[in-house]
């Protein structure tokens, strides 16, 4: 007994860890132990060896049997290390103590080992059941009804299944289950409490944002959605639908707590939230609240929580929060109108209807990137037809009616009224200036060219603008230098050294600057310029001498003749005439006009319109709201007179048009374009068989069939560049050939389209000729 005392001492502190129970006493003695309040084995074996003998009803064999008990305890721990000695408090299995208490890397482990160990009275579908609810292990979510209908049960079977195991993976999480055979480390019990405490301290509402971001802050990483759902619902969460009928929005991944709020009352709450969307500018934080606990009051006489609304606002898709405005993403507007007052609400100023189409798309495309690009036609149609907008002038600017700085004038009605104001001419700098605050946006390159060009003003001395109205003598117009081309320089020259080769720099540059009318600055220096003449010291040795050792380099360079600059108001102008010219006295659209002038002649609406105005042969008026452009003409003569011969036609053509052109008069006028129109497909085809005998890739035999066809090829070709010509007398050509015969009153009016589409019928028929010429010469 002395020997099993010292050994005890040895051992006291491990002795202290384990519990009365784990020393292995006789059923009497163990409870005689525990009557006495014993909580370790040190002070139950001292009890067994010093006062168990005296107790009452207690025989030799307890006795003995309990200090035998108790010597193989000590032996035992003796030899134990003390994390051991620890563990005969509880010889359950331990799991995850590897892990260090990480939920993320054990719950997934810990479901799977609930349902293959359980606890008492486990059902043993429940990891099936789990993993098909859930989407657990890459599977396919079930709803109660499918999972009941597999097991044969009703649908509230697999809900009572689903919510016993939810409740016990929470209990054995907690550490309030202890299953008989197996236990979780007490570090992972710990984590979970600690995790549910913090998840708590939100709002009954929480995004899948911020749980995945508290798991990733605490445990270094994230579960994925399917293990991370499972999780919320044992923490007591309920999932939000993504979709709330009555609801405008589409809702983020979320839950809410089911101790809080009932299935209905987060419908209701998200319903609430509808008002956003009625508000294209956006509501601060405290308004959307207001409406929406009105909403909630009217409806069920209940309040919201603020703080459970905010949540809900952040966890709508088309929701975003913007310093503390609440507004729907750019990409959700409802219509282009709404998306441009957005931008325009943000810029706080007016734009051009094309950089805000830009800038919608922008915006949009960043939010969303399946979003489908809004063109500036729509955004152009949506801004006039609203009256949030208002056009600041006609250069394609809008602004906000609701803005007071904003005017609808034109940049020449701010230019009049500047004037009007000072009543006496202005600086250009101070125009501008005063400018600025009526249209801050104006383009100065428009203001110069009003100022200049605009008949309403005049410039009155150097950079001095008064209005034409004032009668004040305008200063002349700056003679502006002259352009030498480079042939009449080249032949001045050469006129110049046949006088005289070599000739004396200085005389040369005297004759050449006198024959071109330009400055002897400007002769010397493209003299010394010109590759074809040598400078050279004279003999004399004094000054220098121009030599050309052979003048026929002069005469390459009189060959190649600059092209004549033209000026996009004469390619515009001209495309308008050729249009309208072909459809005398019948109006067109002004927009439509524009779009066909496009198609050939690239310009800007502006520009077009501004040299549609200078059109004198171009009437122009309005009717309800919409503008026309027409080119009236009524044929003054009783007959029209042409001439083929302007077109280089050779004596066969003109004899093939002498007929026709003969027939031009009011009576014969629709059988003269017959002929003309007969007369042009056989030439355009005879070209065209041309071409295919040289080349049949180029013209198919398809493309001769008809008319269409082969005016299509003769495009394609690139023969002609304006194809619509064509298109204008093909429809004459197929008018005459198959329309029916007119009345005198039909024929009045078409004489007055017939000097314009006869003479373009002789111009291609003698064009065309000449090219069959060009080809069999070839």
């Amino acid at each position: 007994m002395e020997a099993l005392i010292n050994e005890l001492e040895l051992n006291r502190d491990k002795a202290y860890l384990v519990q009365p129970r784990v020393i292995g006493l006789p059923k009497r003695a163990l409870n005689l132990v525990l009557s006495k309040n014993i909580e370790n084995s040190y002070d139950a074996i001292r009890f067994i060896l010093y006062e168990l003998a005296s107790e009452s009803g207690v025989g030799p064999k307890t006795v003995n049997e309990s200090a035998l008990a108790s010597k193989e305890f000590v032996e035992k721990i003796n030899s134990l290390s003390l994390e051991l000695v620890k563990s005969l408090n509880d010889p359950r299995e331990t799991f995850f103590a590897a892990s260090d208490g990480n939920i993320v890397e054990c719950f997934p482990a810990l479901v799977t080992l609930y349902s293959e160990k359980g606890i008492k009275n486990s059902d043993n579908r429940m990891l099936d059941i789990l993993v098909k609810r859930f989407g657990l292990m890459d599977s396919k979510q079930y709803t109660l009804e499918e999972i009941g209908t597999f097991y044969d049960v009703t649908r509230e079977r697999i809900r009572q299944v689903e919510a016993k195991g939810i409740k016990e993976l929470k209990g054995i999480l907690k550490g309030e289950i202890q299953p008989k055979k197996w236990k979780i480390c007490e570090k992972l019990v710990d984590n979970f409490n600690a995790f549910e405490s913090e998840i708590s301290e939100y709002s009954p509402i929480i995004s899948e944002e911020v749980v995945k971001s508290t798991l990733s802050r605490n445990f270094g990483s994230s579960l994925d959605v399917s293990y991370l759902s499972l999780l919320l619902e044992v923490l007591g969460y309920r999932k939000v639908p993504t979709a709330v009928p009555g609801f405008r929005g589409t809702i983020k991944d979320s839950w809410c707590s089911q101790d809080n709020y009932s299935k209905e009352e987060i419908e209701l709450m998200f319903m609430a939230l509808n008002s956003v969307f009625d508000y294209t500018e956006g509501l601060s934080t405290f308004d959307v609240i207001i409406l929406a606990k009105k909403f909630s009051k009217k409806r069920v006489n209940k309040s919201i929580e603020n703080d459970s609304l905010e949540v809900a606002l952040q966890s709508v898709l088309e929701f975003e929060k913007v310093s503390d405005i609440v507004r729907v993403k750019i990409s959700y507007l409802r219509s282009a109108a709404d998306k441009a007052f957005r931008v325009l609400d943000s810029v706080k100023q007016p734009m051009h209807y094309s950089k805000l189409c830009r800038e919608i798309n922008l915006l949009s495309s960043t939010n969303d990137k399946a979003y489908a690009p809004v063109s500036e036609t729509n955004v152009t149609n949506q801004l006039t037809a609203d009256d949030r907008f208002i056009p600041v002038g006609k250069s394609g600017f809008w602004g906000l009616s609701s803005s007071s700085d904003i005017e609808n004038i034109t940049i020449v009605q701010a230019l009049e009224r500047i004037l009007h104001r000072t009543g006496k001419p202005m600086e250009y700098a101070d125009i501008l200036s005063e400018l600025k605050e009526i249209r801050p946006y104006a383009s100065e390159k428009s203001v110069v060219t009003y100022l200049n060009d605009d008949s309403k003003f005049a410039r009155v001395g150097r950079r001095l603008f008064a209005l034409n109205s004032w009668r004040i003598k305008p200063s002349p117009k700056v003679k502006r230098l002259k352009s030498i081309s480079s042939h009449d320089f080249a032949l001045a020259v050469k006129e110049g050294l046949q006088i005289e080769n070599p000739q004396p720099f200085a005389t040369l540059i005297s004759i050449v600057a006198k024959s071109l009318g330009c400055s002897e600055v400007s002769a010397r220096q493209k003299l010394r310029s010109l590759e074809a003449i040598e400078l050279r010291d004279r003999e004399s040795g004094r000054g220098k001498e121009v030599f050309c050792p052979d003048l026929s380099l002069l005469d390459e360079l009189i060959k190649n003749v600059e092209t004549k600059k033209v000026l996009l108001k004469d390619l515009v102008q001209n495309e308008v005439k050729s249009i309208l010219y072909a459809r005398p006295n019948e109006p067109i659209l002004k927009g439509d006009l524009y779009h066909m002038v496009i198609s050939n002649v690239s310009c800007l609406r502006p520009t077009f319109y501004q040299y549609l105005e200078k059109m004198d042969s171009i009437e122009q008026y309005s009717d309800n709201g919409k503008h026309y452009a027409v080119y009236k003409h009524y044929e003054p003569d009783i007959s029209i007179k042409i001439d083929p011969s302007q077109y280089g036609a050779n004596d066969e053509v003109k004899n093939k048009l002498a007929r026709p052109l003969g027939h031009l008069t009011i009576s014969n006028v629709d059988i003269a374009l017959g002929e003309l129109g007969l007369i042009f497909e056989n030439s355009l085809r005879d070209y065209l068989n041309i071409r295919r005998e040289k080349d049949p890739s180029q013209v198919s035999s398809k493309e001769l069939n008809n008319l269409v066809s082969m005016i299509t090829c003769a495009v394609k070709l690139r023969v002609v560049t304006k194809g619509y010509h064509l298109n204008t007398l093909r429809e004459e050509r197929n008018n005459r050939a198959h329309g029916e015969v007119l009345d005198i009153h039909e024929k009045k009016k078409l004489f007055d389209r017939a000097h314009y589409l006869a003479e373009l019928f002789v111009k291609y028929i003698c064009f065309f000729e000449l090219k069959k010429q060009s080809e069999n010469v070839v």
